[in-house]
C-alpha cells in the first residue's frame, strides 16, 4: 500500500556552537529526497485547534518539516491511517501521492515548511474525500492486475532509480525510534 512508501528523512546537521544548520538535497549524487524541489511554502499562525491539509495529490511528492514547535500529520491511503508527530527541523516526512493527509495538533509558534516536487497545479489535488477513496480502491485494483506488480504490493524499500548510488538514510515510520536506515521505496516499471 501507499501508506507504507511514506518515511521519515533524517536531515543532515552541522553542529556549531554559534547555531545549527541543516540543509536539504535533491535527488542529484546522494540527496536527501528522490525529487528535485520545484515550490517551498510553509504554513504559520495557524490558530489553536485548527486543521490544515485534508487533501492529496495525485503526482506531487513532498517533504514535510516542522521547521518551529510541532504538529501531527495523519496519512491515508485508503486503506490504512497512520498518525505521525513532527517536531524537529532536522526530520523530514517525505509523502508519496495518492495519500491523503490532514495536519492538527499545532503548537503554538509551529511553522510547517513543505517541499513539493511540482509547481501548484489545482488539477493535481483530491479535495474531496470520497473521490480521493474511489481513485484509490482504482489504482489499487489496476496495480493488482498489472504484470510483474507483487513488489509493490509487498511494499518492497530498495535503492531509488532516481538515486541509485545515494546512501540509505530513511525510517520507515515517523514515530519509529530506531536509527536503522532503510532505503528508498522502488516504484514500479510498467513495461
Amino acid at each position: 500500500m501507499n501508506i507504507e512508501r511514506f518515511h521519515l528523512v533524517d536531515l543532515p546537521v552541522i553542529r556549531d556552537p554559534r547555531g545549527n544548520l541543516t540543509f536539504i538535497e535533491g535527488p542529484d549524487g546522494k540527496g536527501h529526497i528522490p525529487f528535485d524541489i520545484k515550490r517551498v511554502y510553509y504554513l504559520y499562525d495557524v490558530p489553536g485547534g485548527s486543521q490544515r491539509g485534508g487533501h492529496a495529490h495525485k503526482e506531487l511528492h513532498q517533504l514535510i518539516i516542522a521547521m518551529s514547535g510541532s504538529f501531527d500529520i495523519v496519512l491515508d491511503d485508503g486503506i490504512e491511517k497512520k498518525r505521525s508527530h513532527l517536531n524537529r527541523s532536522y526530520h523530514g516526512l517525505y509523502v508519496c501521492p495518492m495519500i491523503w493527509r490532514e495536519i492538527d495538533n499545532f503548537s503554538s509558534g509551529a511553522v510547517c515548511m513543505v517541499l513539493a516536487s511540482n509547481l501548484y497545479d489545482e488539477a493535481d489535488y483530491y479535495r474531496d474525500y470520497d473521490e480521493f477513496i474511489r481513485a484509490a480502491k482504482e489504482a489499487k485494483d489496476g496495480l493488482l492486475r498489472m504484470p510483474g506488480s507483487a513488489f509493490l504490493r509487498s511494499a518492497v524499500f530498495s535503492r531509488s532509480p532516481v538515486m541509485p548510488n545515494a546512501e540509505p538514510r530513511f525510517r520507515k515510520h515517523a514515530h519509529s525510534q530506531t536509527d536503522a536506515p532503510l532505503e528508498m521505496p522502488r516504484y514500479a516499471e510498467v513495461p
